[in-house]
């Protein structure tokens, strides 16, 4: 058989064999977590600040003096929600809710909040045990802006536009400003991801995506771990305890949205926001995979704890229920106190 290219199109029964069997050994041998918002120094060999998604279990709330709150959202049984409410889940059965509202219009709708929190207000939001927070001292930052191309498929025998072949993509810049009394500064972003298995990273200029894109990839050692340790507190959760496991990538569940269980503790309720969608191609079949639902990131669950050592466990690994997406980093988890 003949060397493959794997973005080639009609290749035959002999060379889908050959991609099958490389392909199978590889996807077994690699094993990835993130990709994770971080910042850079200005010149780039330093990441001095980490962004992760922020948690769905805090709703912005303005109170009665124009402040901005985020409050804590709790299992509650529907009972004690309000007065004779009842569910299809089962009597016992507890959703997210609020223990109270004080200072804020029950009637009122939530604030959109803004979607990355740096690592440590997001660390102390899964430590601390306090009903709110104010916005004004996250720290967290919007959306990154975006910037969408129109493309068309030129006929190779006119040279001109083939018909109903315009289409569109969309990216995201990979850069910010922000204002510093009246001065603006420009900040550099990039993804963070980690890696185990065989072979080396090819580092320096590269084509990435689907679209092909120039990007820069380089290896920064230790330095992306340390900004996502596990802390110290993390050990007080043990057997029996309650637990939130916040997803920091979307995650594949078999059952869609609520799973039974995440790493063995039983989940007990969730908030989980719209679903986000993933294709891709498939290099050992040569075609495209089918599109898969997940939970987005940014999704809380309520656990029980099955042992001791849980929290340590589940800290920065890969839940999703499938092991192949576990290994191409669906659904990295971070756990906090209940």
């Amino acid at each position: 058989c003949r060397s493959i290219d794997f973005m080639s199109q009609g290749v035959g029964p002999c060379e889908m064999w050959v991609m099958k069997e490389k392909a199978a050994p590889l996807l077994a041998s690699v094993s990835v977590w993130g990709p994770l918002l971080v910042q850079l120094s200005p010149d780039g060999d330093r990441l001095t600040e980490l962004f992760l998604p922020a948690p769905a279990d805090c709703v912005w709330f303005a109170d009665n003096q124009g402040k901005v709150w985020g409050r804590r959202l709790r299992p509650r049984r529907a009972d004690a929600m309000a007065a004779g409410a009842t569910t299809d889940l089962g009597s016992d059965a507890e959703l997210p809710g609020f223990e109270d509202l004080h200072g804020f219009d029950p009637k009122a709708k939530p604030k959109r909040g803004r979607p990355f929190w740096p690592a440590a207000a997001l660390f102390e939001w899964l430590s601390a045990p306090t009903d709110g927070i104010e916005e004004s001292k996250v720290g967290a930052i919007g959306e990154l802006e975006r910037e969408i191309r129109h493309h068309v498929a030129i006929d190779p025998s006119t040279g001109t536009a083939a018909d109903g072949a315009l289409f569109g993509t969309e990216g995201v810049r990979m850069t910010r400003t922000r204002d510093d009394d009246g001065v603006k500064v420009f900040e550099r972003l990039a993804l963070m991801a980690g890696w185990t298995g065989t072979g080396e990273l090819v580092q320096g200029v590269v084509a990435i995506g689907g679209e092909r894109r120039t990007a820069f990839l380089a290896t920064r050692g230790k330095q992306g771990r340390e900004l996502i340790a596990p802390p110290k507190w993390l050990g007080s959760l043990r057997r029996n305890d309650r637990a939130r496991v916040l997803l920091c990538t979307p995650a594949i569940f078999a059952n869609g949205a609520l799973p039974k269980s995440i790493a063995g503790a039983r989940v007990i309720t969730a908030r989980v926001d719209r679903p986000e969608v993933v294709s891709g191609w498939d290099f050992a079949e040569n075609a495209p995979k089918p599109t898969r639902r997940m939970a987005a990131a940014g999704s809380v669950y309520w656990v029980e704890v099955p042992d001791d050592v849980w929290a340590e466990r589940v800290w920065c690994s890969n839940v999703s229920d499938n092991e192949q997406a576990q290994r191409d980093g669906f659904g990295l988890a971070l756990v906090g106190v209940a």
